[in-house]
């Protein structure tokens, strides 16, 4: 081969690497399909809740675009577990919730605790054996997004249901012994709802999990977490304080 058809076939393979690289999406406008999964306070039809804000941040970003749509956890976690999204939010760094899958993460950018709530003149949960017998009220999941296993509470029965409110009101009306979800949003909901405090202990969470962006992997959403961990670096200090304190549920 002569160097003139060496150079050319050179020419091409670097072409053809860069069709795939994440270097030439980012000079260009990113555009993402994205799950939004519905939690009271943080991600809202009314698109004023704090990761809500958070994504319309990101869009400052003139290298990225979304289509942002809210949907139930289970519905959102069903779309992108089939793949009909490129990206969801909340994601978690839990790796069995994406068995299967080829998935990548942005930097954390928030934190999910998981408390047991039980009703003011019921027993505060310090302990998993307190719960054996009891029906726990949780966020309905999906697929391998599976709570039951996440908790790994032994003889217990599970009520599901599709959103915060009917989970909060599942325990006021006596219809759970318990309910298990993130303390600060099940806490701020009641709060809205005018309920009594509910009793549960900080320091005894069913499970802890850190929170990001999950898409599947490809040169695009590659270079679109690229774009997002820079927003997420600005956090470092404030957290998303300042996307709580302007947020509002509906």
């Amino acid at each position: 081969m002569d160097n003139k058809n060496k150079h050319i076939k050179a020419a091409g393979l670097i072409l053809v690497s860069s069709l795939f690289s994440p270097v030439l999406f980012a000079e260009h406008t990113i555009n993402i399909n994205m799950s939004a999964l519905e939690f009271t306070g943080v991600v809202q039809q009314n698109l004023k809740g704090a990761f809500d804000l958070f994504v319309k941040d990101i869009e400052k970003n003139p290298l990225v675009k979304h289509n942002y749509h809210v949907v139930s956890p289970a519905r959102g976690a069903k779309e992108f577990f089939q793949k009909q999204s490129q990206c969801l939010i909340p994601g978690s760094l839990y790796p069995p919730y994406y068995q299967g899958l080829d998935v990548i993460h942005s930097k954390s950018f928030a934190q999910v605790t998981y408390l047991a709530f039980t009703l003011p003149d019921q027993a505060v949960i310090q302990s998993k054996a307190q719960l054996e017998g009891k029906v726990i009220g949780v966020i309905r999941d999906a697929d391998t997004w599976n709570y039951e296993q996440r908790f790994n509470i032994e003889n217990v029965d599970y009520v599901k249901v599709s959103s915060l409110e009917a989970l909060v009101e599942l325990l006021y009306k006596k219809r759970v012994d318990v309910a298990i979800h993130d303390h600060s949003d099940f806490l701020a909901l009641a709060k809205h709802l005018h309920k009594p405090q509910p009793n549960y202990d900080e320091s005894f969470p069913m499970a802890i999990d850190k929170l990001v962006i999950s898409c599947h992997k490809s040169a695009e959403t590659q270079a679109y977490l690229e774009q997002v961990n820079i927003e997420i670096n600005k956090l470092e200090h404030t957290g998303l304080a300042e996307y709580f304190s302007r947020s509002s549920i509906n």
